[in-house]
């Protein structure tokens, strides 16, 4: 009688844990690169890193730069500009209409609103351009202060409906760290950024930027 052959049952070797590895060490050295440029920059790092997520808070708006701060009173802006342009008397006069956008201003101590816009035979295009009024916002000295402006002007912000939200060239970052500290630390509100270049415009399309808070 002839003895069965005991099958060899063939074990495949898991990669998961060779993978878990190389993505530990490539991460590893992703952060450290990333640290080691931002150091060289001069950069300060955030000590937390707060992340997106969805909010049916509006912002409350904030241009950093020259360690001073902007308040960004968008939407007053956009209204007075919208007076100014009127509205068209038929369809004939869209075109015409649109076209008129452009060069429009409305000021307030902060900022400069210009309109924007451009129109071609088949498309066209409108946006607000904002632009900071020299001597305008608050120096870090000032906002740091009990009763600064900047303080006075979080407190009139409704917490539950508003957050503060920051536009940040690179010469606004120590101003940035200050002003969201006391807005969200102090006087405990909801809080988003979005960094801009040194010569990128705040220029608003239709409604405004999107901005998110974190």
């Amino acid at each position: 009688m002839r003895r069965r052959r005991k099958e060899v049952e063939v074990v495949q070797p898991s990669l998961v844990p060779m993978v878990d590895l190389l993505s530990n060490t490539v991460g590893a050295l992703v952060f450290i690169m990333i640290f080691t440029v931002m150091a060289a920059s001069g950069v300060v790092v955030l000590k937390r890193l707060p992340l997106e997520h969805s909010t049916s808070a509006k912002p409350a708006n904030f241009l950093c730069e020259k360690d001073r701060v902007f308040p960004l009173n968008n939407e007053e802006l956009l209204l007075r500009l919208r007076k100014k342009w009127g509205s068209p008397q038929s369809l004939y006069e869209v075109y015409s209409w649109i076209a008129r956008y452009d060069g429009l201003e409305a000021q307030d101590d902060h900022f400069i609103a210009r309109g924007e816009s451009n129109v071609t035979y088949s498309t066209y295009s409108i946006s607000t351009l904002f632009t900071p009024k020299p001597g305008g916002g608050y120096s870090k000295q000032e906002i740091h202060l009990r009763d600064s402006a900047y303080r006075r002007h979080l407190a009139a912000l409704d917490g539950k409906s508003r957050f503060v939200h920051f536009f940040v060239r690179p010469d606004g970052l120590e101003a940035f760290f200050l002003a969201r500290k006391i807005a969200a630390e102090e006087m405990g509100f909801g809080t988003g950024w979005m960094p801009l270049d040194t010569n990128e415009p705040l220029r608003f399309v239709s409604e405004g930027r999107a901005a998110t808070q974190q």
